[in-house]
């Protein structure tokens, strides 16, 4: 079954998580769910308003890194995400990241789901493996693949810009391929062992990508009924 151009905005079951007013932060975290047939959630879309904040001070830098880098990577077969280490810009997304990703997804300090799911979880510093992966019509690569290499791990992934044709995000499912079309302003989020391809794209400008890998303590678990990754 092909799943065509799936819009996470269509979902029914979407819920909102309540966070504190901070400066460059939105008072509400919106977020959809798409989950298989069992209920378990596999997709997370969540508001994540910092596209043009980010275009505008690190986009440059981050086409720099990523084709002074790439063809040396992948001689030594390293793979098409290239990592991006800019100091000033790991502080800032890291910080985003710790302001959304805990409403979503905890860890327990015991094995297994307590009753009450509020309780027992583990307070951590989401730390993130930043990747950029770059491309634009004449150039991509686009392959099935996972990030799954240091054991439990949360994957997202956010666009700075959005193809108008194509540059879609595929993914592997028990039913089929689900095909996202991405959204500026939104950070996608799935267990690391999701296989996933990103599609080409006709249009020549640049798409950047910001790809975050976490390392979590305990297994993930979505909260609000979305089960364990």
């Amino acid at each position: 079954m092909k799943i065509e151009k799936f819009d996470p905005a269509s979902i029914d079951n979407a819920f909102v998580g309540n966070i504190p007013e901070i400066k460059e932060k939105p008072s509400a975290v919106y977020a959809n769910i798409k989950r298989f047939s069992c209920g378990y959630a596999w997709l997370l879309e969540i508001d994540f308003p910092y596209s043009d904040i980010i275009k505008e001070k690190w986009s440059e830098d981050m086409k720099s890194v990523y084709y002074s880098q790439i063809e040396i990577q992948l001689k030594n077969k390293g793979g098409y995400n290239v990592p991006y280490l800019e100091e000033e810009f790991k502080k800032f997304i890291t910080k985003k990241y710790n302001e959304v990703l805990p409403q979503f997804i905890s860890c327990y300090e015991e094995h297994g789901l307590p009753e009450d799911e509020s309780q027992g979880i583990i307070d951590f510093e989401w730390i993130p493996d930043i990747y950029l992966y770059l491309q634009y019509g004449k150039r991509s690569y686009n392959t099935w693949h996972n990030h799954q290499q240091k054991g439990q791990a949360v994957t997202t992934t956010f666009y700075l810009n959005v193809p108008k044709e194509g540059g879609t995000i595929d993914f592997s499912l028990s039913d089929g391929i689900a095909s996202i079309k991405p959204k500026e302003n939104k950070l996608y989020v799935f267990p690391s062992w999701q296989l996933h391809m990103p599609t080409a794209q006709k249009d020549e400008e640049i798409r950047f990508c910001i790809n975050a890998d976490f390392y979590t303590p305990k297994r993930p678990y979505i909260r609000h009924g979305g089960g364990f990754w």
